[in-house]
């Protein structure tokens, strides 16, 4: 038995490098989810496992080592501060997107307990990481085919590599922890093979951080080169050809940097997709970063102690928002800055927590039995290089494996005469057999509620996106889905209502099963909602929906609260204005639009919506004062414009415009088909005629159609 679990805690360690090969296309967000369950359900077995025998065999218990103390205080923390949280129910599971969050902490910590307890010699950490360069070389594989264009990148259109992950920024991270142990190896190594082999690795790992293009990795990589070189070249006195190395290795990393700012404007720089990204690292470049990190201070500021919780980031974007950010995505939840992200989730003291695990990290690495100067130097720089790139962005599961995978390395390696917990305490036999029992259904209870659970309900949900599906399929993918009751539910019933207007107003399905569709998706909102009534993403999305089925009253609920959560985020007074207008307060609406438009009146949209609201509310002075200085067929082209003539009865204005869109874009057919529509409104059925025939004559594959319109309107059936 022990044998058994021995080598089921083993065999599961060694399995969870392999985790960021899974790319599972049956969930949403497969290069999210597939990891993160496979990482966790992997933890949690071998966790189990590693219970029974630490129950017996007290060489396998966590040793008395501070860093413990730290990462359990971080967890009461979180715990404490996700409960008193916005929404403390994704503080604890997060989304499908993230695959974060309390859970997520738990299971790194589980992970770290049990590597650190039964990795304890060097050789097995050797291997261990060996079998993770091995992952890298596949992974890197990936890449080099997303290069050279026989895979397709998820990013930046095969101008940057994403591999495995979905994300350029999560590879180049991967990237840089397996170029820095690869060189550890390469070090390490006595036979001219190995070190071959690790250094053709090494380089592949370096290629493909740089054909990831990720520039906060870039900078990263380059500080944690800078400070172990110098580390060698200052405390490195037994390695005297080592340093000489380290110091021509120095000038030549300033030489190459530099090289690529200066020759920014050359064309071998400016015509190469990468080196131009990188050659673009600007404190102007980083603006929106710092819009974000700015609002993001006001929230610390709010909640400096403890903060906002995990996944807490949502609410101070909303509530801090800044107006000029309006030409970015809409909404953010990650600072992208590892010390704001933890201000925001833990506060000052959850920093602090954090930044000393890190401190730990680099303190037992130079307490280490196991290192010289050189490796001590080297592991040095692959933590100030992962801290650096994490200025930039956040952590995901492949950082996150490897994060603790190399504290536990630095943590047992620095173990020295420390003790294990309750060394001297001994479990009885007989409460040991009661144990495993009560432990495997306990194992079973979580591998299915944490994962396959929510695991079933992404596989159900994705299929109501798979082509051609029939209604009937789609309403019942959902309906199965939202059955499971999981942390998915939001993001099922958000793509709902996404989704919903568009099938409720079908021609093509049933009204039996459009009521279907609706009494599922609102018994999920209010379900969703109970969970996320200070969510402003949330309320906007029902509010839209609402908006968008022709339920103002309904929207206006939920675009009320989504407007106290977030006061200036524009799409959200967009659309609260028109659930105004609509329900017979134009007075408020237009208000709403006049102080959303002088938030930022560079920015068109709210130019256009204030517009919109204008001539819905038959405003011709301020109609004409908004539009004029928006180009002619920016506003033709704009079919909100269109259907706003159209609904107050303007028909001359609809036709001016459709006139004006037909001059700019004659060979889309629609355009004269609309253009015909509207003369035909007008009564000038002899123009619309016209305008069918000029279509005829440009696309003769549209003569029978075309023929066909003439003939509906000289018969009055038009």
């Amino acid at each position: 038995m022990n044998s058994m679990l021995r080598w089921v805690v083993i065999g599961g360690l060694f399995l969870l490098p392999f985790s960021v090969l899974v790319v599972a296309d049956s969930l949403f967000f497969p290069f999210i989810t597939g990891k993160a369950f496979f990482y966790r359900i992997v933890v949690e077995i071998i966790f189990g496992a590693w219970i029974l025998l630490a129950l017996k065999h007290t060489d396998l218990r966590p040793y008395k080592q501070k860093i413990y103390y730290v990462l359990f205080a971080l967890l009461g923390l979180l715990f404490i501060s996700n409960m008193l949280s916005a929404f403390p129910y994704k503080a604890f599971w997060s989304n499908f997107e993230r695959m974060d969050g309390f859970i997520a902490l738990i299971h790194h910590t589980m992970f770290f307990v049990v590597i650190s307890s039964v990795f304890t010699t060097y050789k097995l950490w050797q291997k261990f990481w060996n079998v993770s360069l091995g992952v890298s070389v596949i992974v890197c594989f990936y890449g080099l085919l997303q290069r050279l264009g026989v895979m397709e990148a998820i990013q930046g259109g095969g101008a940057r590599v994403d591999g495995t992950f979905g994300n350029a920024a999560y590879l180049a991270v991967y990237n840089l922890f397996h170029v820095f142990l690869a060189a550890w190896l390469l070090y390490k190594s006595r036979s001219k093979g190995a070190r071959i082999l690790y250094g053709v690795i090494g380089l592949f790992n370096l290629m493909n951080l740089y054909w990831t293009a990720t520039r906060g990795v870039f900078v990263g990589f380059v500080a944690g080169i800078f400070v172990s070189l110098v580390i060698v070249l200052v405390k490195d006195k037994e390695h005297k050809r080592l340093r000489q190395i380290a110091g021509g290795a120095l000038l030549l990393v300033a030489l190459l940097v530099g090289s690529i700012f200066a020759l920014k404007n050359t064309e071998f720089v400016s015509t190469n997709p990468t080196l131009a990204r990188l050659s673009t690292i600007s404190l102007s470049e980083g603006q929106t970063r710092f819009t974000v990190w700015q609002m993001a201070i006001k929230g610390v500021a709010e909640k400096p102690i403890i903060g906002w919780g995990q996944e807490g980031f949502s609410s101070v974007f909303a509530k801090y928002y800044e107006p000029s950010m309006y030409n970015q995505e809409p909404w953010f939840d990650r600072a992208h800055n590892i010390v704001i992200d933890w201000l925001i989730a833990g506060g000052v003291i959850g920093l602090l927590l954090y930044l000393s695990l890190l401190g730990f990290g680099v303190r037992y690495i130079w307490k280490s039995e196991w290192f010289d100067t050189f490796e001590k130097a080297l592991f040095t720089g692959l933590y100030v290089g992962y801290f650096v790139q994490n200025i930039f962005v956040f952590d995901n599961v492949g950082s996150y494996l490897l994060f603790f995978a190399t504290l536990a390395f630095f943590t047992v390696g620095a173990r020295g005469d420390s003790e294990p917990w309750f060394a001297n305490k001994t479990i009885s036999s007989s409460t040991i057999r009661l144990a495993q029992p009560a432990l495997v259904v306990l194992l079973i209870l979580v591998v299915y509620t944490a994962n396959i659970k929510p695991l079933r309900a992404g596989q159900e949900f994705i299929t109501a996106y798979i082509p051609n599906q029939t209604p009937e399929h789609i309403v019942g993918a959902f309906e199965q889905a939202l059955s499971k009751d999981t942390f998915a539910d939001y993001e099922i019933t958000e793509q709902m209502m996404v989704q919903g207007p568009d099938f409720l107003r079908s021609q093509n399905i049933s009204e039996e099963l459009k009521q279907r569709y609706f009494a599922i998706l609102q018994d999920s909102l209010v379900e969703v909602e109970k969970r996320n009534t200070q969510n402003a993403r949330f309320n906007y999305a029902a509010g839209v929906f609402y908006n968008n089925i022709g339920q103002s009253d309904k929207a206006r609920e939920y675009l009320l609260k989504a407007h106290e959560l977030s006061p200036t985020k524009q799409i959200i007074s967009f659309e609260l204005a028109f659930a105004y207008i609509n329900t017979g307060e134009p007075e408020i609406g237009m208000t709403l639009l006049k102080e959303t438009y002088e938030l930022a009146p560079e920015f068109d949209e709210a130019r256009k919506m204030y517009a919109l609201g204008a001539i819905y509310t038959s405003n011709r002075m301020l109609e004409n004062e908004l539009l004029q200085s928006l180009p002619e067929d920016v506003i033709a082209t704009d079919q909100r414009f269109v259907q706003a003539y159209a609904n107050t009865g303007r028909i001359n204005d609809v036709i001016a415009l459709l006139e004006t869109r037909l001059a700019h874009n004659r060979t889309n057919i629609q355009n004269f088909v609309s253009l015909a529509a509207a003369y035909v409104e007008s009564g000038d059925r002899t123009q619309a005629i016209n305008i069918l025939q000029q279509a005829i004559d440009i696309e003769p594959g549209f003569k029978e159609q075309g023929e066909q319109y003439i003939a509906d309107i000289q018969a009055g059936r038009l």
